[in-house]
């Protein structure tokens, strides 16, 4: 009863394909992202996300911004989730916040995370007040949830 079982090819190759794709997927699985690992470490820097709003002393956008759009924003809810603060351009190298890309432009308006990564940018809103506020509360739904900080 001694029979000789002959194994086809196809059998080899697609076991070894299988392993293949097993160590690939658990490869990847355990894989963590350097970026997302080093925004995990990053220190909390704020109870809440900012508003930054990257001005020029000569810009007349900023100057039409500060009249026209920035009331509207410091009197609604909004100021709450996200606090404004203003930022020279000719400053930006100075501040903590890690940016995307530096800023080139003003008014631009970026939103950041409580560990001060970019989430979103804007510029000088068309449509007014309304649709600068309905654009930064689309923005805030990018925002990443974390735990809320704890009460000392």
């Amino acid at each position: 009863m001694d029979e000789d079982v002959t194994i086809p090819k196809w059998v080899f190759s697609a076991a070894a394909a299988l392993l293949v794709l097993f160590v690939g997927l658990t490869v990847s699985l355990w894989h963590v992202d350097p970026a997302a690992e080093e925004d995990m470490k990053a220190e909390i820097i704020s109870e809440r996300p900012a508003l930054l709003v990257f001005d020029d002393p000569g810009c007349s956008w900023c100057a039409r911004f500060k009249r026209d759009i920035a009331p509207a924003y410091e009197e609604s809810p909004l100021m709450q989730k996200a606090p404004m603060q203003y930022v020279q351009i000719r400053d930006q190298a100075n501040i903590v916040y890690r940016l995307r890309s530096r800023v080139t432009g003003t008014p631009t308006i970026v939103l950041v995370d409580r560990r001060g990564k970019e989430v979103s940018r804007t510029g000088y809103p068309g449509g007014g007040a309304k649709a600068f506020l309905s654009e930064i509360e689309a923005m805030l739904k990018r925002v990443p949830k974390e735990p809320e900080p704890a009460n000392s």
